[in-house]
């Protein structure tokens, strides 16, 4: 599956923001930029009332191995909330970039 961004207007307009297999996971609270599961990474990418600005894309977060579900953004974009699952743990709430410089 791949995530592409269409036109309301016109759906003949439409761009794939992925470039491997992905999901849209959600938009920005401004509505500016769109965050996307592109392989094992979630993806940014701003989008103007033109579409999107495909320079902007860039890595948010690295999703571990053991991901479990869908994972989610925070709507400023500074965290990622996720489950992880493994042989030693089944439901590990992870929230990526609370601890950062720590």
């Amino acid at each position: 599956m791949q995530t592409r961004i269409a036109s309301l207007t016109d759906a003949r307009t439409v761009v794939q923001i992925t470039e491997e297999s992905g999901d849209p996971i959600g938009w920005s609270s401004t509505g500016a930029r769109l965050f996307y599961r592109d392989a094992a990474a979630i993806w940014s990418v701003d989008v103007s009332d033109s579409g999107p600005l495909l320079a902007t894309r860039r890595v948010a977060f690295r999703l571990p191995r053991d991901l479990v579900g869908t994972p989610a953004v925070r709507p400023g974009g500074q965290q990622a909330i996720l489950i992880r699952g493994g042989a030693i743990y089944s439901d590990l709430v992870v929230r990526q970039g609370v601890l950062t410089g720590r």
